[in-house]
């Protein structure tokens, strides 16, 4: 359980850094088949 923790913030982390460097992608609205957040397309 610890362990899932640890790697569910790292999951975070990750995601967090990745926003930040790309301001372009800040927001997502969908996400696709895996999971991943994809931006938007109408």
């Amino acid at each position: 359980m610890k362990q899932l923790k640890q790697v569910l913030l790292f999951v975070i982390l990750v995601m967090l850094v990745l926003v930040r460097a790309q301001p372009l992608y800040t927001f997502y609205e969908c996400v696709d088949e895996l999971g991943f957040p994809v931006p938007c397309v109408p």
